[in-house]
């Protein structure tokens, strides 16, 4: 849980990990991201 912790996909009341996606750069720069309940499903948005 403390990778999920770190990238703040994780629920503090519930207790449980969230669904996330990260665009994150050839320099390791986090350019993007989604958290949530539900997994991100528009995969084309992030090819434009």
């Amino acid at each position: 849980m403390r990778v999920f912790k770190n990238y703040r996909a994780y629920d503090d009341f519930e207790k449980m990990a969230l669904h996330g996606t990260f665009l994150i750069d050839g320099m390791g720069k986090m350019r993007w991201q989604n958290i949530g309940f539900e997994p991100f499903m528009h995969v084309k948005f992030l090819f434009k």
